[in-house]
């Protein structure tokens, strides 16, 4: 029996919408969004309603195909931090997307989506390789300050793949072999993939190199002068750091 899968994920910087008849694709579109499209966004609201309807454009134009799909799948948000795989989405999750519980990123929106598509077509929602999924060990999160721990944030999902299509080509199990993955996008994370498990790696937000719209790692010193100036608050400066940084700050 043939299953299809329905699969959203939700980026920084665009959406992508696919249909898949267990691994044969039967459609797959990638919708760019322009820093116009996407500066009047603010709040967990805003980017929901503006992602659904991308969304339903998409779906509008294969409504038939649609009918009779098994199983809706989604890129995780910033969840709690949890290991690589499936989890179904249920209404604590769904709480902590929404209020940021564990950090923001237009990702946290993409449950919520999947979970109103899996009410429509009655059938389970799920996310897969949660960008906070945390398999990195006690070394890994050593900062280089007492009192201040490294986090696991990285594009998983975008990161598995890569190592999992490595593999193959080599003619091993992923979890045999050891990698090292960039994922080039609106962020950028570097990691290391150790028999299966991300054990470290450059936080998505903050380390690294710049992207296209965040800093990366900065110079503290110029940091601790920008922050103590009084001129910004706090969601000035997440803004200034997290979306409106990197290559667009110059531009």
């Amino acid at each position: 029996m043939m299953h299809l899968i329905l699969v959203i994920n939700i980026g920084s910087t665009s959406t992508k919408i696919g249909l898949f008849s267990d691994e044969a694709v039967v459609f797959k579109e990638t919708v760019d969004h322009t820093a116009k499209d996407l500066s009047p966004l603010h709040e967990y609201d805003g980017w929901l309603q503006f992602h659904w309807m991308v969304v339903e454009k998409v779906l509008k134009k294969h409504g038939d195909i649609l009918e009779g799909v098994h199983l809706i799948v989604s890129r995780g948000g910033l969840t709690k931090p949890i290991e690589g795989g499936a989890y179904l989405i249920n209404d604590a999750m769904l709480q902590d997307l929404r209020f940021g519980q564990y950090g923001w990123h237009p990702c946290n929106v993409g449950p919520a989506i999947a979970d109103m598509l899996g009410k429509r077509f009655v059938v389970r929602a799920i996310i897969y390789d949660s960008p906070v999924a945390d398999e990195m060990g006690p070394l890994a999160r050593i900062s280089g300050l007492k009192g201040i721990e490294r986090k696991a944030a990285f594009h998983v999902l975008s990161q598995k793949s890569a190592a999992r299509k490595a593999a193959q080509e080599l003619g091993i199990q992923y979890a045999q072999g050891d990698f090292i993955v960039a994922h080039l996008g609106g962020g950028i994370t570097i990691c290391a993939h150790e028999h299966g498990r991300i054990i470290d790696g450059t936080h998505g937000l903050s380390e690294g190199p710049f992207t296209p719209q965040r800093t990366g790692a900065l110079p503290l010193q110029e940091v601790l002068g920008f922050c103590g100036s009084g001129r910004f608050s706090k969601e000035e400066l997440d803004r200034r750091f997290f979306s409106q940084g990197g290559v667009h700050s110059y531009l």
